[in-house]
């Protein structure tokens, strides 16, 4: 073993730095680890790295860790692009656990917040019956009394699904279909597009 935690030969169980490697960059991190965490780095495939003077340099990615078998001396880090690369990584003795979420491949999101394109009221004497496009976000509040839902799309059916005064109802719905209300009482309801 190259170094023994109980003696102090080893520096810190856990050490978490930042540093910038200049384009075709080199540096040697002298620190007794046998844990690589690579937390973030400024450019997604730039970054190699050799750990106790091995002659392959391996590439990283943020996220990406390496327990070693035994400890090594020091880490090499190289920057095999034509910017500057800045990243944020942590040595230690033992394992490093990363409990905060990662999120990998396409993420969609929108820009801003899309409102309700018109809200409708209602009153029941009976049965209503909406019809709604794909992709469509349906909402229904009851305003009094009691109200029935029943939604029937080509994927979902939901049947008697009471709502009462102050209750509300939401569910986005990837295909077209019928909404049908029965009961006594008055409602608001939306149909706002994707």
């Amino acid at each position: 073993m190259v170094g023994n935690i109980n003696l102090g030969s080893i520096q810190a169980p856990y050490w978490e730095q930042s540093i910038t490697l200049p384009p075709h960059g080199y540096q040697k991190i002298q620190y007794v680890t046998d844990n690589f965490q690579l937390i973030s780095a400024s450019l997604p495939n730039a970054l190699k790295v050799s750990f106790g003077g091995a002659m392959i340099d391996t590439p990283f990615r943020a996220g990406m860790g390496y327990r070693l078998t035994e400890p090594v001396q020091f880490v090499e880090l190289r920057n095999d692009n034509d910017t500057p690369l800045t990243v944020d990584f942590a040595l230690g003795i033992g394992e490093i656990q990363d409990n905060r979420l990662n999120v990998s491949g396409q993420v969609d999101t929108l820009s801003s917040n899309r409102p309700y394109a018109s809200i409708h009221a209602g009153s029941l004497s009976g049965e209503q019956s909406l019809t709604f496009s794909d992709g469509a976000n349906v909402a229904i509040l009851c305003t009094s009394g009691t109200i029935t839902l029943n939604i029937s799309t080509s994927n979902i059916t939901v049947t008697n699904l009471t709502l009462t005064a102050g209750q509300s109802w939401e569910l986005p719905l990837a295909t077209g279909g019928t909404l049908n209300i029965t009961g006594t009482g008055s409602f608001n309801y939306c149909i706002a597009g994707y």
